[in-house]
């Protein structure tokens, strides 16, 4: 990448100073995209806890310049799936780094990696959607993937494009009978872009639908952690204690507990939660920082009824 920030040209500080281990690699192996969680764990951090992850910018540069976009970017995709291509997926994420570390420059005062990372961000947003986008909400040639990727981060896809997009990937979604028809990353944004677009039932029925590929296929077989909805990846046999798709508990949580976080530590939230259609009741429990919010959701003569009580509801609007 060029114009790449120097502010912290150093490996990180030990991590018993808030650094998160792992190994910036330049060279493939996808130990770029791996390495992401050093960004996507002190902002998950931050969001939840507020501001307590100071310490971990130092490396965030570091990995910056380390990294050349070299990711596992369809990585545990159905057999005979034509996946998205690899560039899209890497662009997109290289994107949001950027985008992330000028964030925490800002705070910090690093005023020249603030302005290095965001023209870094408005150059790969522009060649991105030179390269990807088709016109008329097409992204690449339709995969679920493609068209999730520029909508799952915040202001990559062409301006006033969006709602295309997302009816496209809705009806996409729907012509698949609503199967898993992605890898790791899909099966991360595309039921979130999905519930963004006012689509939660169909990003339930995706978790929810007992055909291959999909995650109900799983509990047929009573086995929830494979590493892929097939029994190989990549022709090699698949680890049976991974997460890779796990992101279905945080994901109900947010879409159906509809838990939102609006200013960091909880300080701001919002909540609204969803019952979907094919769901008589639910009742969720979530401890943040500021004490407990306790969701239970059932049904009335046919219509959806929602009672929401906890300490956190001091900090909480309701919609």
């Amino acid at each position: 990448m060029s114009g790449k920030p120097r502010a912290a040209a150093s490996p990180a500080p030990p991590s018993n100073h808030g650094d998160t281990p792992g190994k910036p690699s330049p060279r493939g192996g996808g130990f770029f995209w791996y390495n992401g969680r050093r960004i996507w764990i002190n902002w998950r951090s931050n969001d939840c806890f507020g501001d307590r992850v100071a310490c971990a910018f130092p490396s965030f540069g570091f990995f910056l310049e380390c990294g050349n976009g070299s990711f596992f970017a369809y990585w545990c995709a159905p057999k005979n799936l034509k996946t998205e291509p690899l560039l899209l997926v890497s662009s997109a994420y290289v994107y949001e780094f950027n985008r992330r570390v000028a964030f925490w420059a800002e705070r910090f005062g690093e005023k020249d990696v603030v302005q290095t990372c965001q023209n870094e961000a408005e150059r790969i947003k522009s060649a991105f959607n030179k390269v990807f986008y088709k016109g008329n909400g097409l992204y690449a040639e339709g995969e679920l993937t493609s068209l999730a990727a520029p909508l799952y981060f915040k202001g990559l896809c062409v301006a006033g494009a969006e709602k295309a997009v997302a009816n496209e990937l809705v009806r996409r979604v729907r012509t698949k009978g609503h199967r898993a028809w992605f890898g790791i990353q899909g099966a991360k944004w595309v039921p979130r872009v999905l519930s963004e677009y006012g689509y939660i039932d169909d990003a339930w029925r995706i978790f929810t639908q007992p055909d291959a590929p999909g995650w109900a296929m799983w509990m047929k077989e009573n086995d929830t952690l494979l590493e892929s909805f097939d029994d190989t990846a990549g022709g090699t046999p698949v680890s049976h204690n991974h997460i890779m798709f796990g992101d279905l508990s945080a994901w109900a949580f947010e879409y159906l507990a509809g838990i939102k976080i609006d200013k960091p530590g909880f300080e701001v939230c919002h909540v609204k939660p969803h019952l979907p259609t094919g769901v008589d009741s639910f009742f969720a429990t979530y401890h943040s920082v500021k004490g407990p919010i306790c969701i239970r959701a059932w049904r009335e003569n046919g219509k959806a009824v929602y009672d929401i009580h906890g300490a956190l509801t001091r900090f909480a609007t309701f919609e």
